[in-house]
């Protein structure tokens, strides 16, 4: 029996296609059925891009499992960072139980690290996923709208000015605004320059809209595949948020729906916060730290420039997934440093408890931190739908 196990060999494309809408969608009762290029075209359009980042098993040229390993981008407060994000974990059907989706993993993690990839996020099975040293991370802040809210909030029959329309590829007044309004925050996905943001839009199969003010685009907002829901909106000023969400209800015929906010879009969440029927907090993925240092620097920066932060310094090591990393952390009048260190730690901790100390919404751990250092944790960040994998 002759095994491969690398990135999948461009000839393979269709192979793979097949594969994984098999592992997923063979049984799907959607009709038609699902399949991961009208999902996510952004991803495997480009039938050489998908095939690359996309590493297998293959028995005999026959590929048994496949995990999609995405290269992504973001800058935080000037830090740019290297993700790799994890997508379609598919074994076949007929090799379940060989291994096959642990060695995928494996061999992701050991590409991750080989390139200088910064930190790693998924979707999935908490557990699942630990066991490769994923944890949930993140602040999300979550919002909901309805009628009966926005009623008491503009009065009978509360009537707006705007219209929907869907979006098409001539939008090119939108796609400047949205690229704007996506950069004027401390953290900014970054995107290649022939980006189809129409095609991001459409990621999970969304159909996206332009809300327009007579001629003026205000904002957007995408209906969810099987058209009864909305699945992201945006106001690019808040004031006009109402009115974006209630062309989103009208079009799509619901009482009401939810969205997400970054905390660092400190006007949108306070507007909300303020206004809508209720809110909460949540994770965002699961992530796996490859690089400390560069991630508690980026994403404390991010925190910084929305935030005061307390002045202190504290020595951490951590028992990484990469390797040790030993760092000072410190903060004075909000400036941000980060730097390995030979100094005696203060704290050392393993690698996903050092995940949950600096992102995640509890940590055991961050409660024996001084209460100067505790104020940074959790670490912004935050990750919107159409971005990731």
């Amino acid at each position: 029996m002759e095994i491969y196990k690398g990135r999948t060999p461009i000839e393979k494309y269709d192979h793979l296609m097949e594969t994984l809408n098999n592992v997923f969608f063979l049984d799907d009762d959607e009709n038609p059925k699902r399949d991961f290029l009208s999902l996510l075209p952004k991803l495997y359009t480009n039938k050489e891009e998908a095939c690359y980042n996309n590493v297998c098993v293959m028995e005999d040229g026959v590929i048994k499992g496949a995990i999609g390993l995405f290269p992504l981008e973001v800058d935080a407060a000037g830090q740019k960072l290297k993700i790799g994000g994890i997508g379609n974990v598919a074994v076949a059907r007929d090799a379940r139980g060989a291994g096959h989706m642990v060695t995928c993993m494996n061999l992701c993690l050991e590409e991750m690290i080989k390139d200088g990839t910064d930190f790693s996020l998924l979707g999935g099975q908490r557990q699942r996923y630990g066991f490769f040293g994923y944890e949930p991370a993140g602040v999300c802040y979550g919002f909901d709208i309805n009628t009966g809210n926005l009623y008491r909030e503009l009065g009978k029959g509360y009537p707006h000015p705007f219209t929907a329309r869907l979006m098409t590829e001539d939008d090119k007044e939108f796609f400047d605004k949205f690229l704007a309004y996506k950069n004027q925050f401390p953290q900014k996905t970054i995107y290649k320059e022939n980006t189809d943001f129409l095609q991001l839009l459409k990621s999970w199969k969304a159909t996206p809209y332009v809300v327009l003010d007579g001629d003026e685009v205000k904002g957007y907002f995408s209906v969810s595949r099987n058209g009864k829901g909305v699945h992201e909106v945006m106001a690019f000023e808040v004031k006009d948020m109402f009115n974006v969400c209630i062309a989103a209800m009208d079009t799509v015929n619901v009482d009401g729906f939810g969205f997400s906010a970054p905390c660092y879009n400190t006007e949108l969440c306070e507007f909300s916060a303020a206004h809508m029927s209720g809110y909460s907090m949540d994770h965002v993925e699961m992530i796996n730290v490859l690089n400390y240092e560069n991630f508690i620097r980026g994403f404390l920066g991010v925190k910084a420039a929305y935030d005061s932060l307390c002045d202190g310094r504290i020595v951490i090591l951590f028992h990484g997934y990469r390797c040790d990393e030993q760092l000072l952390i410190e903060v004075k009048d909000n400036k941000v440093s980060v730097t390995p260190t030979t100094e005696t730690p203060d704290m050392e901790i393993g690698h996903r408890e050092g995940i949950r100390l600096i992102a995640a919404l509890y940590s055991k751990d961050r409660l024996s931190l001084p209460a100067n250092v505790r104020s940074w944790f959790p670490l912004p960040f935050y990750w919107a739908s159409h971005d990731g994998v």
